[in-house]
């Protein structure tokens, strides 16, 4: 009886802990890289998708390293995010066939998720800006870049009846398992009160 009293406990524990858990919030969507704008049509600069490409992969390497991690630090981001190339096929065989990268900061408090989601896209902009300044690119011919398919912060999905029907389930397995336990290996507390007893009763200079 106390076996089993002790496993609703700890059942009970455990519920609680997942039902006091803060929600985590997601914010974010795709980064597209657009070629310079030109008068021409169509526009020259849009049929080399591959230098932008590459540039997508420099910036998105720069974003998840130390240096970039520590400038979103600095423009304000406290919880983690994510920068990655959009891949159309699979991660054995990956396929970066389009100028774009998602980007995710994810947490359990709201406005630092929002925080952090506008430093990621602040340096990233500042980045891609410097390097092309830094090459001698006119500002005219400067690739850009912008979110799109930005929804807002959401919370992360779950399912508390699928949860919580879980641990009933594993609960009673437990309880199944201890009960099974115990009528083949019972534990005989009046045996085991007069062993004690007798223990006591016997001098230790006998």
């Amino acid at each position: 009886m106390f076996a089993v009293l002790g496993v609703l406990i700890v059942a009970m524990g455990i519920a609680y802990t997942m039902k006091s858990t803060p929600a985590t919030y997601t914010e974010g969507g795709t980064v597209v890289f657009n070629p310079p704008v030109s008068r021409s049509f169509p526009n020259p600069y849009a049929a080399t998708s591959g230098s932008l490409i590459t540039t997508g992969e420099v910036i998105t390497l720069f974003m998840m390293g130390s240096q970039g991690q520590q400038q979103v630090q600095a423009a304000g981001g406290t919880t983690p995010y994510s920068v990655a190339l959009v891949n159309s096929y699979n991660q054995e065989y990956p396929n970066y066939s389009t100028p774009e990268s998602t980007v995710y900061a994810t947490g359990t408090d709201l406005a630092g998720v929002q925080r952090t989601l506008a430093a990621v896209m602040q340096v990233l902009t500042r980045q891609l800006a410097t390097r092309q300044a830094t090459a001698g690119a006119p500002a005219a011919d400067f690739i850009t870049a912008k979110l799109i398919g930005n929804p807002g912060p959401l919370a992360q999905p779950g399912s508390n009846k699928r949860v919580f029907g879980g641990l009933l389930v594993l609960t009673v397995i437990a309880i199944f398992t201890l009960c099974v336990f115990l009528d083949r290996h019972p534990i005989r507390l009046t045996l085991l009160g007069r062993s004690r007893g007798a223990r006591r009763a016997v001098s230790p200079g006998v």
